[in-house]
């Protein structure tokens, strides 16, 4: 993902795409978040899912930053944000039709 951000002319080298790819999952990262602490009263199988997923990429990315090396772990961590940002995505357009 911070290789076509990159092509996409999100910086001048591979970095700059990666600092804006960490950017916009931290933000989906919090508003997922502040979705199900909104929801706390009323969950489903759905929050549970996105709050199993907010874990496993916490883990990931304390494993990435400990190791110092993301072979392997990048996939691990990559996989539960697209999914945490759909779920979320999902879910604020389910409520926003009432």
């Amino acid at each position: 993902m911070g290789w076509a951000m990159f092509v996409r002319g999100a910086g001048d080298g591979p970095l700059a795409g990666w600092v804006a790819q960490q950017v916009i999952t931290g933000i989906g990262m919090l508003l997922a978040i502040v979705f199900l602490v909104a929801r706390w009263g009323r969950r489903n199988g759905w929050d549970i899912l996105c709050a199993v997923l907010i874990v496993v990429e916490l883990v990931a990315g304390v494993l990435i930053v400990v190791k110092e090396s993301n072979h392997g772990l990048g996939t691990l961590h990559a996989i539960p944000a697209v999914l945490i940002l759909c779920l979320t995505m999902t879910a604020t357009m389910r409520s926003a039709k009432g």
